[in-house]
């Protein structure tokens, strides 16, 4: 793999070593890679130690396959922590991290850049919003035009301390095509257009304290929990939240379809919304369990205050 700072008193490669540590700092890159099975990257922030992809980059523009900023090889027990991962906001076949690693790898404190809290190279706060909220400033910068921030395709591990809230992408975590174990602990997925959080042709995870949140401007039509074709799954103590100024509502919470063995362990439901919390299609038997008592939900007068973003 091959890293370089865009800052020239920090300007440097990183090589195939078996820890890397980053220091503060945007750091710039075309095809970087975690190519060892066991690449460890150590950042002092994810705020400030970050992998961004410029605009228009070749190698990630155009109509092909899905191209991965940070790449983890299959098998291995790759460890990344402390890090910012930027795909920036055209640039339509970026995966912000691709994940193959096996079961005893993790990534962790790791935040998702772009959207709502991200800050210019100059420090100041970046605008996701055009004036009417339907957009990004720059119309070059399409909504919704890149693959998911996190994905994680035949691997597993352990996820812990995420915040993946980038507008650009599809969704801000999913999980496809495993039965390696994996385990996720408070990971927080906002403000995507059309789903926060995916799990498709999946078994053997455990999901802890899942934090999804629509946004007005973008998430009008956006799923908080989409599961697919999977099985022997756990989420548990797992929070959905639309915001209270949301102009029409949403017709489910999580959506679960053609699996079984999914358990649910306390949901709460946050929405200005009438519907069920939850809607079960074609969920074969034993299908999903749901303690008892878990499912609650807290409908929101119209006329609450704004809470701002």
């Amino acid at each position: 793999m091959a890293w370089w700072t865009t800052r020239p008193r920090c300007r440097r490669q990183l090589t195939n070593t078996r820890r890397s540590t980053s220091p503060a700092g945007a750091t710039c890159s075309t095809t970087p890679s975690l190519s060892a099975p066991n690449t460890v990257l150590i950042g002092l922030h994810p705020s400030t130690t970050q992998f961004d992809l410029p605009d228009g980059t070749p190698a990630f523009e155009g109509s092909d396959g899905p191209r991965p900023l940070l790449l983890a090889p299959s098998g291995g027990a790759n460890v990344i922590t402390g890090l910012g991962i930027f795909t920036g906001g055209f640039n339509p076949r970026a995966v912000g991290l691709l994940w193959h690693s096996g079961k005893d790898s993790l990534v962790d404190d790791v935040r998702f850049l772009g959207g709502h809290g991200t800050n210019n190279p100059d420090g100041t706060r970046m605008n996701p919003y055009n004036s009417t909220h339907s957009a990004d400033p720059n119309p070059h910068r399409p909504w919704d035009s890149q693959y998911p921030s996190l994905w994680v395709d035949g691997g597993g591990g352990t996820f812990a301390n995420i915040w993946t809230p980038d507008t650009f992408a599809q969704a801000g975590m999913l999980v496809s095509n495993t039965t390696i174990p994996g385990f996720v602990y408070e990971l927080s997925s906002e403000h995507h257009v059309r789903a926060e959080i995916k799990l498709k042709n999946i078994s053997n995870w455990e999901l802890y304290a899942l934090q999804t949140e629509e946004e007005s401007g973008e998430s009008q039509d956006a799923s908080s929990l989409e599961i697919d074709h999977s099985s022997d799954l756990t989420i548990a103590n797992y929070h959905g939240y639309r915001v209270t100024h949301m102009e029409k509502p949403f017709a489910y919470a999580v959506r679960v379809a053609d699996s079984n063995n999914i358990h649910f362990r306390n949901v709460h439901v946050d929405a200005n919304s009438f519907h069920r919390p939850v809607r079960r299609h074609r969920c074969l038997p034993p299908g999903c369990a749901f303690q008892q008592g878990a499912v609650r939900k807290r409908h929101r007068r119209s006329n609450a205050p704004h809470r701002s973003a």
